[in-house]
């Protein structure tokens, strides 16, 4: 098959090209419309206690969302009912926005929305749609806020904090090309030492990312996307695109050599061309892991990564060998001043020798070492992403800390329960007594700051009052506290609001949300379902890592038989599965050491985030997965060549080496200057995953590949090529 692919680029070589350049195209056409079509959330959980609570809600008729926005005062009107009337002057020409059904703006000093201080007021915009749509207004907002002497306006909530991480994406991505780009030239320069070899692997990885952006355009008209897949295409398209090309590059010069062009070309993609496509193969089953979780922004990464992917390994497969085709002998012209050879290909030759005479000396240390560094995942938070995410630098971050400090940590993010009425009205004389002995219930505990319900409005209240309150409900005159109480509930539904003095991320609230959906009221009358911030997150950690186990134990089965067709070992797929499994652990812990617990904060500069973000250890477990397997089926691929030459595994192992040591450490080099160039970002979930994977590439080439696949290579030696007999197609040679 290899052969044939080869052959067809070689001989229509101007076909293929064209070919590309038509989809390059068609993906500049309709690329500048993606990002209208992503979402900047996606990390919702359905199936869930919060999300049966959101639809109860929605049910009850709540299917606004709102925007908050913070006014701050300098101090200079000491009178509040001033400092009301500039805000209604700011506002004034919000209410020219149609989709702004309500401006809710404390009148009193007594509303929970003013500070004790009188100088700061929380506004909040109820806006009929969708989070989705509450986002795009945000801009609309801002620019509508009228500018008045003596005070500040932030615009935040959650609708603005996402509206802000898109944007914050969206620059972090034009920054990580903009960093990435010269970074990879000057490496792919460095490392052929003439332009034109260089100029091919950078021209796929270009390719790769435009095609990937189209193609992730045209998947968002069927399905939700997250904004975070364009990071994702771009990063692979700049990193695995330009090393497949890489590869092929390589394998072609050395081919070369002795070969004729035509004879170079399809000896390269039989070999190298094979590895690249068992490599994506991999890849691509490492990402799919992804595919199952029910989460758009999981989903969504999943299938840009693939996309992605496939199309590097076409590029690499078609485009590439049809440019060497064209350039030939030529591929080594337009030489640069300065040596390629950084480390001497006899180096890695050496080294494995080396490693070999001590194989159990050196293995069982760095296995050990590996372990240790792994530990402090142990301990790792898992949260959710919020406005800390976001330099301070942005408005909606800088609006939620002023809430943070003039409120309490707890105000922005309540906890809110819905109850049903399973019989009858929730307004029934049953339904309220139980209702008020759970909000009682809730009362009681400590860590409650306030609650808020259609039962808990008058604290001289019994509840037989509120049971004659309701019995004649219907029959009051019309006022505001009736209309806040039909604001609280429908027929049947109603909610109550419970602040805390926790954060919405810390551990006390989460164990506040336990102990809430423990009280459940008690009979048959009412049922009570708990969402917000802290429940979401609670929710998303269950699904997410109950399902963990599952999706790793079927990708790493799926891996290891696509590796046994590559090799047809038993123990080599799955010594490559341990080894990259003890390499992401090790990466893992260095994660939480680095951002959640700041142990390097004097060095790194990086604070304390206190937690890490509940999809990053599943996101980077499986790219990382992914990515590591691309350099073991590179150097097994090529270990294997000499061993079926030789038949002597002490001999193949280090040529092995020394033949794809510079290209792999060439390929993670430039995997890093990618990752490191989009660790330059504002965001920080953009930011952690990228020295994450940074750090995981750098373990799996430096620590893995150098010294553990070389001591247990010997430690097993003839066994590394075993297979049942009917299975085996290893046949060593006799050549010595």
């Amino acid at each position: 098959m290899f052969s044939k692919i080869a052959i067809f680029s070689h001989s229509y070589r101007i076909l293929v090209i064209l070919f590309w350049s038509a989809v390059l195209m068609l993906s500049g056409v309709v690329a500048p419309k993606a990002l209208d079509n992503l979402v900047s959330g996606g990390f919702d959980v359905k199936n869930t206690e919060s999300a049966k609570a959101s639809q109860l809600l929605e049910e009850m008729g709540l299917t606004q969302s709102t925007i908050d926005i913070v006014f701050r005062s300098d101090g200079s009107d000491s009178n509040y009912s001033n400092f009301v009337d500039k805000i209604d002057k700011s506002t004034s020409r919000l209410s020219n926005i149609p989709q702004i059904s309500k401006i809710q703006i404390p009148a009193t000093v007594s509303n929970p929305s003013v500070s004790s201080d009188e100088q700061t007021v929380v506004v909040v915009l109820w806006i009929d749609g969708s989070l989705d749509e509450t986002q795009r207004l945000v801009p609309e907002i801002r620019s509508s806020i009228i500018a008045q002497d003596g005070i500040s306006a932030y615009v935040t909530g959650f609708a603005a904090v996402f509206y802000d991480i898109e944007l914050a994406s969206e620059n972090d991505l034009k920054r990580g090309e903009a960093v990435s780009l010269p970074l990879v030239l000057l490496v792919l320069l460095f490392i052929f030492g003439a332009a034109l070899a260089a100029f091919i692997p950078l021209l796929t990885g270009l390719v790769a990312i435009g095609a990937t952006i189209g193609l992730i355009f045209l998947a968002s008209l069927s399905m939700e996307m997250s904004v975070f897949s364009l990071n994702i295409a771009t990063f692979l398209g700049l990193g695995a695109s330009v090393d497949y090309s890489l590869l092929i590059v390589s394998r072609f010069r050395e081919e070369l050599g002795e070969l004729d062009v035509k004879e170079a070309v399809t000896k390269t993609i039989e070999t190298a061309g094979k590895s690249v496509f068992f490599s994506a193969s991999t890849t691509s089953l490492g990402l799919a892991g992804l595919l199952l979780f029910d989460i758009v922004m999981l989903r969504s990464i999943a299938v840009g990564g693939i996309i992605v992917i496939v199309v590097s390994a076409g590029l690499a497969l078609t485009l590439t060998p049809a440019l060497l085709s064209i350039f030939g002998h030529r591929i080594n012209r337009y030489r640069i001043p300065f040596s390629r050879r950084l480390i001497p290909n006899t180096f890695w030759a050496n080294m494995s020798k080396f490693v070999m005479r001590r194989s159990l000396v050196i293995a069982v240390p760095v296995f050990l070492i590996l372990l240790l560094a792994g530990m402090p995942f142990q301990r790792i938070q898992l949260g959710a992403p919020a406005a800390d995410m976001l330099p301070e630098t942005y408005e909606s971050r800088m609006g939620m800390e002023i809430i943070n400090e003039q409120f309490g940590p707890g105000w922005a993010h309540p906890i809110v329960i819905a109850v049903k009425a399973n019989r009858g009205s929730i307004k029934s004389a049953e339904s309220i007594s139980a209702l008020k002995e759970f909000t009682s219930k809730i009362g009681e505990d400590s860590r409650v700051e306030s609650i808020y319900s259609i039962v808990d409005f008058d604290s001289s209240l019994s509840t037989q009052d509120y049971v004659n309150y309701y019995s004649q409900f219907e029959l009051l005159p019309d006022n505001e506290l009736k209309r806040q109480i039909k604001d609280l509930s429908s027929e049947d539904i109603t909610y109550i609001t419970v602040n805390t003095v926790f954060s919405g991320s810390d551990l006390e609230a989460r164990n506040l949300v336990s102990d809430i959906r423990s009280y459940q009221p008690r009979g048959p009358s009412i049922s009570a379902y708990s969402t917000g911030l802290t429940a979401g997150v609670m929710d998303s950690v269950d699904f997410l890592y109950e399902r963990f186990p599952f999706a790793i134990a079927l990708v790493v089965v799926a891996i290891y038989f696509a590796l046994f067709v590559l090799f047809r070992s038993v123990l080599l797929p799955a010594k490559a599965v341990v080894m990259n499994a003890l390499s992401i652990f090790a990466s893992f812990g260095a994660l939480v050491f680095i951002f959640q617990e700041g142990r390097l904060s004097a060095i790194t500069g990086v604070e304390a985030t206190g937690q890490i973000e509940a999809t990053l250890p599943i996101l980077l477990f499986f790219i990382l997965f992914g990515i590591s397997m691309d350099y073991e089926v590179f150097l097994l691929s090529r270990i294997k060549e000499s061993y079926v030459e030789y038949g002597d595994n002490d001999k193949a192992v280090p040529e092995g080496l020394e033949r794809t040591g510079p290209v792999i450490t060439s390929a993670a080099l430039i995997i890093i200057l990618v990752g490191l160039g989009f660790a330059t970002g504002d965001l920080l979930l953009i930011k952690i995953w990228a020295i994450g994977l940074v750090i995981g590439v750098t373990i799996d080439v430096t620590i893995v590949r150098s010294l553990m696949v070389p001591a247990l290579m010997k430690l097993f030696g003839r066994w590394n090529w075993w297979a049942p007999t009917f299975l085996s197609d290893v046949r060593t040679g006799t050549k010595p």
